[in-house]
């Protein structure tokens, strides 16, 4: 009683290859990632589509959604910490919708003197500031290391 004459109507399995049946090795196929994104995809803005967007909160006032393309964990994370030492903002939290998606969406509340639009540029400035000493103090370290140990 083979497979192909089953009375309850299943389909047939084909036939295995003679050289399944022989023992032999056949040669390993490599898998195929092809429903993963290219990895330019991450990075690269798509033309016609903004960098960044900013959609007003219906419900509440002086807050807002701020849409980031192509950007991750590692910027929302830095700017949220920043937004919250600002004392005009009430709340500042981010989100990855989905890890394929490469969206990220910031979301503020600020008093009324301030607009989200102003409290995200004015954070973003001081970070700027923040990460440029950085930089110039890594340099100044790096510069006087070697000027001590010339003889590597």
């Amino acid at each position: 009683h083979t497979r192909a004459d089953d009375p309850r109507g299943r389909a047939a399995l084909p036939a295995p290859s003679p050289a399944a049946c022989s023992g032999a090795t056949a040669p390993v196929a490599t898998m195929s990632m092809a429903n993963r994104p290219e990895t330019f995809e991450a990075v690269v803005v798509p033309d016609g589509v903004p960098k960044v967007k900013y959609e007003k909160d219906q419900k509440m006032d002086n807050a807002g959604i701020f849409v980031v393309e192509r950007e991750d964990h590692t910027l929302g994370n830095v700017v949220r910490m920043q937004l919250l030492e600002d004392d005009r903002v009430f709340f500042a939290g981010y989100r990855v919708p989905h890890p394929l998606e490469h969206q990220l969406h910031i979301q503020v509340q600020t008093a009324p003197s301030c607009s989200p639009a102003m409290a995200v540029t004015a954070s973003c400035n001081r970070l700027t500031d923040k990460l440029t000493r950085l930089e110039e103090k890594f340099d100044q370290e790096v510069a006087r290391k070697q000027r001590e140990n010339v003889d590597y």
